[in-house]
């Protein structure tokens, strides 16, 4: 089933981070039943999961220092470094039309089991699920994700590492304060690697791999105050 493929263009890391808010709001409001984004940042930005606490998860002061952003997104998980090597992808849609995603653990298994499949079939790459939502290569975590959950909608994105400098993630952010048992305490260095792909490739292959064929009606940026209220 073919479904609707946003090529919106932002600025900033803030800016990406509140597209995805919208295109679940819109969702929402009726303007498509299923939607996919895929998009990388041209700059570095830590993004925060809503419930993190900043001055445990992220080293706000080599922040302030290297003018690094800080932003919270609307949905859980942890504290994440995105900028340019890192694919982000955002899929919305409504339960009703995809009726494994009236969960928690429903959305997650589907989401996790296609993105594991598309990397096996494209590529030949043995990924595996561990924690709570990572995908895991060669036992390093390659993929984090988190979802946002509105009463018949759901809010799904995640990254995907392609040529990301990780020496990032250990300038950016501290040792968090909740982890995962396969990660044994090891460092963000240690523990997270990039897949062996280009950015271009992978974000193709989401594409195509979701069927996200059909023209958006919406243009970004959206007028002031609609959606985004």
């Amino acid at each position: 089933m073919a479904i609707i493929g946003v090529e919106w263009g932002c600025d900033t890391v803030a800016d990406h981070v509140k597209a995805d808010e919208c295109l679940l709001k819109l969702a929402a409001a009726g303007q498509w039943p299923l939607a996919l984004r895929c998009w990388e940042a041209h700059s570095m930005g830590v993004v925060m999961g809503y419930g993190n606490r900043p001055e445990r998860e992220v080293n706000l002061a080599r922040c302030a220092q290297d003018g690094i952003p800080v932003i919270r997104r609307c949905s859980g998980g942890g504290a994440v470094v995105v900028g340019p090597g890192c694919v982000c992808y955002t899929l919305v849609g409504s339960s009703r039309v995809m009726p494994s995603w009236g969960s928690i653990g429903g959305v997650t298994a589907w989401v996790m089991g296609q993105l594991r499949e598309m990397l096996h079939q494209r590529w030949g790459l043995s990924v595996s699920i561990q924690g709570t939502s990572d995908l895991v290569w060669q036992d390093r975590k390659i993929s984090g994700n988190a979802q946002r959950r509105l009463r018949d909608h759901v809010l799904f994105h995640g990254t995907l590492l392609c040529g990301f400098d990780v020496s990032m993630i250990e300038a950016y952010l501290l040792h968090p304060t909740r982890e995962p048992d396969y990660r044994n305490g090891r460092s963000h260095g240690s523990f997270v690697a990039n897949l062996p792909l280009p950015v271009a490739a992978v974000k193709q292959a989401l594409i195509e791999w979701f069927d996200a064929t059909l023209p958006c009606p919406v243009r970004w940026p959206l007028p002031v105050g609609d959606a985004m209220a």
